[in-house]
């Protein structure tokens, strides 16, 4: 999403919030949360591109917010909290992708040592069994 379509989409999504009387600070931090984790999922960097995508989105609810005649002060509070959130969806995505990765990687050790381990009592086996053999004869 670039940085026109974030803005068009928060500023579109407030003008029918304040049609339909939700202009709300929770909604203003909803519509900000999704425009922001729209835009900064489709970014590859790092804090860089992060910064200008917040400053902008909180930009476009200020400014959609202008005309609404609510608690501004509040709303604004609201643009602020759901582009902090949105922002840091990606970083919530990393960590759980790590965390998916980190549990394959522990299963294919666990399966890995159980087979190890079945290959050493396998061996075992047959050494004492030859042990036995030996003494047999």
């Amino acid at each position: 999403m670039s940085e026109y379509q974030m803005k068009d989409r928060i500023v579109e999504e407030l003008k029918k919030a304040k049609e339909a009387g939700q202009i709300t600070a929770e909604k203003v931090s909803e519509i900000v949360k999704g425009a922001v984790a729209a835009a900064v999922a489709e970014t590859k960097g790092g804090v860089q591109e992060l910064r200008p995508i917040v400053k902008d989105a909180v930009t476009a609810a200020v400014e959609g917010l202008k005309d609404t005649g609510e608690d501004v002060r509040e709303n604004v509070e609201g643009a602020v909290e759901g582009a902090i959130t949105g922002a840091r969806s990606r970083g919530d995505q990393a960590v759980e992708a790590t965390r998916e990765e980190l549990k394959k990687l522990e299963k294919r050790l666990e399966d890995e040592r159980t087979r190890l381990a079945q290959s050493l009592r396998e061996g075992l086996n047959e050494a004492q069994e030859a042990l036995q053999k030996e003494k047999e004869e």
